[in-house]
């Protein structure tokens, strides 16, 4: 209460968790400074009222000095995360007020199978922390309560009453943006309903998605000891209820630019939804932008599926590394050949840009480099649409007369990866002409204050002009 406020909306989880579990409503007054206990049902009421209006996008604050960042108040990002899951809800003690449920995102959903449905949680994401990080509070740090300044907190759930009211919500969503983009995440094994809801607000942030963040959240059991049991959720029936969720998307969104990613198992959910849709209206381009990252599937059977899909989204990029630690192991447990995410012999057709990412790929499993060490050309796809021929950070590497491309090798001396994030940065905020000028009076300010950023604004300078 004392970082929020009174009558926050993020209090409603917090309130309605005391209550549902019988807490002691005087001592939780007390202790929250709300006085007596009939106060911490007031605060509820009023804090479930504040959450139905609190669905706004914050924009992001992350800024290299480019015009266009917001103010460094608040210090913190609120963001809308949409989602779409068959997981079914779980047997939970739920609170009501003004008969409607408060809604935990932590506990809502099972790692069972159920119906299609959507909803969506406000998410706050602090603005003071690395990219790609999602900072939780820690008893190691001292950390005694939550703190949106310093950590991921999920806050005020809804569930839509069906298909129509999801499409109505991102419509309007949508209509309060710019761009009017989708970005769609497909998570991956050992990964429960509110950590994928957490990694699609930050990547919200980090990728300054300006329209509808999504998460599709099939049932996976949240454990590292839940392989075979997430790997047996990969059924018929569930690649249906994905494909619908998309064909949504695509049909009745009226949004500008989707893109979707799958990550890890995600990417056989996502590859088998696309074959469908293929097999339904070969013709139809659905999406702009497809990644498939770090894929756990068997790569012959990826190749064979994906090499149908080319009219699908106008790019498919496939990022792998040979570092990649999880796959090896989930190789070991399949017994089978090299999986789709591995790169040491890469996966390369005709309309798929296959990234290299083993050069970058350091500590750890190796098995999430795009939300990380290879952030940065994951960017220039999902914002800028450049083909890996445009991306000067990337190397070449020819294999039988196709290309891999390697990410941490530049063809430039001045195309490192702060240079090449400077340029695509600006590019994205005010678009490719203007981004010219505003580079040019970057560099003529570094150059007036003996800036030792001089050489990255003049590097960015010559990428942006190459992209021109």
């Amino acid at each position: 209460r004392d970082h929020l406020g009174d009558n926050h909306p993020r209090l409603a989880p917090i309130l309605a968790f005391a209550k549902a579990n019988d807490l002691d409503l005087g001592q939780v007054a007390s202790l929250a400074g709300l006085g007596a206990a009939s106060d911490v049902e007031g605060s509820l009421e009023d804090s479930v009222d504040r959450s139905a209006a609190a669905d706004r996008v914050i924009p992001s604050s992350r800024s290299l000095g480019i015009p266009g960042a917001v103010a460094p108040e608040p210090d913190f990002d609120l963001v809308k995360v949409f989602y779409g899951t068959d997981r079914a809800p779980a047997p939970v003690k739920t609170v009501s007020v003004q008969d409607k449920p408060v809604l935990d995102a932590r506990t809502y959903y099972s790692a069972k199978r159920g119906p299609l449905e959507t909803g969506s949680v406000t998410v706050s994401v602090p603005r003071n922390r690395a990219l790609g990080d999602i900072p939780k509070p820690s008893i190691f740090k001292f950390d005694i309560r939550p703190d949106p300044s310093r950590h991921v907190i999920l806050g005020a759930m809804k569930v839509h009453p069906g298909m129509d009211a999801f499409v109505r919500d991102v419509k309007l969503q949508l209509a309060r943006s710019g761009k009017r983009e989708i970005f769609v995440l497909i998570h991956g094994y050992n990964t429960s309903f509110s950590a994928g809801i957490e990694r699609v607000a930050q990547l919200s942030v980090d990728l300054e998605v300006d329209g509808a963040a999504m998460l599709y959240a099939w049932p996976s059991a949240g454990s590292v000891f839940g392989y075979k049991a997430d790997r047996a959720q990969i059924t018929d029936e569930a690649v249906t209820d994905l494909e619908d969720f998309l064909l949504v998307l695509s049909e009745q969104t009226g949004a500008n630019r989707i893109s979707v990613v799958a990550h890890s198992m995600g990417n056989e959910f996502l590859v088998r939804a696309l074959e469908k849709l293929a097999a339904r209206d070969p013709q139809s381009p659905y999406f702009d932008q497809v990644v498939f990252a770090s894929p756990d599937m068997d790569a012959d059977e990826f190749s064979e599926r994906v090499s149908t899909f080319d009219p699908l989204a106008a790019d498919f990029t496939l990022y792998a590394s040979s570092k990649d630690r999880a796959l090896q192991a989930s190789r070991r447990y399949n017994g089978s050949g090299r999986r789709a995410g591995e790169s040491d012999d890469p996966i390369l057709l005709p309309d798929l840009n296959t990234i290299d990412t083993t050069a970058v790929s350091m500590g750890g499993l190796g098995h999430s480099d795009i939300f990380g060490a290879a952030f940065t050309d994951f960017q220039a796809v999902l914002w800028l649409s450049l083909e890996p021929e445009q991306r000067c950070l990337l190397g070449k590497r020819a294999i039988d007369k196709n290309i891999a491309w390697i990410f941490g090798s530049p063809r430039e001396p001045y195309c490192g990866e702060p240079e090449f994030a400077a340029a695509v940065t600006t590019i994205r905020r005010v678009g490719m002409d203007k981004s010219i000028q505003v580079l040019t009076e970057k560099m003529a300010e570094a150059e007036a204050k003996g800036d030792p950023s001089l050489g990255t604004w003049q590097s960015a300078l010559k990428i942006a002009q190459s992209l021109k």
